[in-house]
């Protein structure tokens, strides 16, 4: 498979080159992709390391999620955020 069969054109692998070893070319199909110029590229794999195609997000990953809201009933009915913005304002605040 090419390289850049899967890259989606977010172009983080050329922000990313210490080198400037990569340009962004327009292929056959008129999509933007990649193409690393060898002269230049210092093989350091920043590019591959930044690339959201090679490094997924993993999705067995628990995530931490906390809730809250405000007690004030008043305060949770009128608001979007259950209140815990007004609960929050007012503990800087104080």
């Amino acid at each position: 498979m090419n390289i850049t069969e899967k890259c989606t054109g977010c172009m983080a692998c050329y922000n990313s080159c210490p080198f400037n070893a990569i340009e962004i070319v327009q292929n056959k199909k008129g999509f933007y992709e990649p193409k690393i110029i060898k002269e230049k590229c210092k093989d350091c794999k920043k590019c591959v390391s930044v690339c959201p195609q090679n490094n997924p997000i993993s999705k067995n990953k628990f995530k931490e999620i906390y809730a809250a809201w405000s007690k004030d009933k008043d305060i949770r009915i009128n608001s979007t955020s259950g209140g815990i913005f007004s609960e929050l304002a007012n503990i800087v605040l104080n």
